[in-house]
């Protein structure tokens, strides 16, 4: 395998970690785990096939900007930072991770309108050199096998180029781009943000793109059947002056009878939480229940009748929904301690009684810093491990 770029130490940093105490609270009670060193914002998730292990991945750096990568990993008893490479020097965040073994994960991302490939061989994050193309930046991964990866994103605009989206493929030896729609190919913009499978003829990839007759952002959905990439009609629901519609994630059930994806839509110009699902013929849009909800980011589908929904409400406190086959309903949140914002990003499950939701702990003041939310469900309560 070839590779490039800057080469990671192996040494992995055990993360002390304190329990915020929100104001009633003893330390017992509490249930967001925050990880102390500061300014650590993990972002999504990925569990390990056949072992405990568990990678949270995102960014360091103040609230409202990225820095150098970042990548923790649970190995069954404690969440430890991983050294990792930021390719492109600073502005770098790993925007998501798969993995298929102990010693086979993949992870991408930008530096800025760089993006990046890194691998872990087990014991150590490398740069792998990817083919991409130059002012392309990577949001979503997904690893079926140690010969299948794929990747999406986006490239930034130039002169002679609009946003397209990026389909990357790794057959076990190298990278290469695979063609994919732009529906607004006249320019414009067209990104990817995520990427979810149940066999390598049945990949979903959700984003964006920009409808020139509409002034405004429709949602976008491709599907692969194991020949080629196509556009699958998707609601996009948003009103108002210029409507705006992003997919931010995208989930698959196991045996891919389903599939769900969520992000964000406009309400006569307020922002809304948007969740759709596909019910094996089509995608529809879910009700979200509650009037306060502002943006969702992560969801999961364990089976075709489950899935676990995350984000953050208008307030900025946690918000988790689960469906139970007939609608979404909200469930307790890990909380804040007094005084501090949160939001959430990604949700992981394992089972009944072990769920993960990772997110990040920030304030408004000007120079604070995020720190990272990391909690575990273990069928009664959100508590720290």
């Amino acid at each position: 395998m070839r590779t490039s770029g800057v080469v990671a130490a192996c040494t992995a940093v055990t993360l002390s970690a304190p329990i915020a105490v929100a104001a009633g609270r003893t330390a017992r009670e509490t249930t967001s785990h925050v990880i102390s060193a500061k300014q650590l914002v993990p972002r999504r998730f990925a569990r390990v096939p056949k072992s405990h292990e568990i990678w949270a991945v995102g960014f360091t750096g103040l609230a409202a900007y990225q820095g150098e990568t970042l990548a923790l990993l649970y190995n069954g008893r404690t969440w430890v930072r991983t050294a990792t490479p930021s390719p492109g020097g600073a502005d770098c965040a790993i925007n998501d991770v798969s993995a298929t073994a102990p010693n086979d994960a993949w992870a991408v991302g930008g530096c800025g309108n760089v993006g990046f490939v890194l691998h872990w061989n087990g014991k150590k994050w490398y740069a792998v050199a990817s083919r991409l193309p130059a002012t392309a930046t990577l949001n979503g991964v997904v690893a079926l096998s140690r010969t299948s990866v794929w990747a999406v994103g986006g490239t930034d605009p130039s002169p002679v180029v609009q946003h397209q989206t990026v389909v990357m493929h790794f057959n076990g030896e190298r990278w290469y781009r695979v063609a994919s729609p732009n529906p607004n190919a006249g320019g414009g913009t067209n990104v990817l943000n995520g990427i979810a499978a149940a066999s390598p003829t049945s990949i979903w990839a959700v984003g964006g793109y920009l409808d020139s007759l509409r002034l405004g952002d429709n949602a976008l959905v491709l599907r692969f059947n194991g020949k080629r990439w196509y556009q699958v009609a998707a609601p996009s629901p948003g009103t108002g002056g210029v409507p705006q519609n992003d997919l931010a994630r995208v989930s698959v059930d196991p045996k891919g009878a389903t599939a769900w994806a969520v992000g964000s839509t406009t309400v006569a110009g307020a922002l809304d939480p948007l969740v759709e699902r596909f019910t094996g013929r089509r995608w529809v849009t879910v009700a979200v229940p509650g009037p306060d909800y502002e943006s969702l980011n992560g969801v999961t589908v364990p089976t075709a009748t489950s899935a676990w929904v995350v984000g953050g409400t208008v307030d900025y406190k946690p918000m988790i929904l689960r469906w139970n086959g007939k609608a979404l309903t909200r469930m307790s949140a890990p909380t804040s301690p007094a005084g501090v914002d949160a939001v959430l990003w990604d949700v992981s499950y394992g089972s009944a009684k072990d769920v993960y939701v990772a997110g990040e702990l920030f304030s408004n003041t000007p120079g604070t810093t995020a720190q990272a939310l990391l909690s575990h469900w273990n069928g009664r309560a959100w508590l720290r491990q």
